[in-house]
């Protein structure tokens, strides 16, 4: 969730990392500290908290997503891949 409008550029760039970390080990516990270093990422290229500050992970949201979806879905989804090429379109 963004707390804030915030630039599209720093946007993507925090969630297509986001992803990549998280699903390097897509469990529940990991989805937090791959929040973390997706926007320890992004600072390096936007320092100022304007465009990685604003985004906030709420717990009860990520879990009921997560508990939503089974594991096997999320296998071979990543985010650069458009949909239709087993990737977003799985997860609706």
């Amino acid at each position: 969730m963004s707390l804030w409008p915030v630039d599209d550029n720093a946007t993507q760039l925090l969630m297509v990392k986001f992803y990549e970390f998280w699903l390097k080990d897509a469990t529940n516990q990991n989805i937090f500290g791959a929040f973390k270093k997706a926007q320890l990422d992004v600072k390096q290229k936007f320092p100022h908290p304007y465009y990685w500050g604003a985004f906030v992970l709420l717990k009860e949201l990520v879990f009921s997503f997560l508990g939503s979806i089974p594991p096997e879905r999320l296998e071979g989804w990543h985010p650069d891949r458009s949909v239709g090429e087993t990737g977003r379109e799985s997860l609706n």
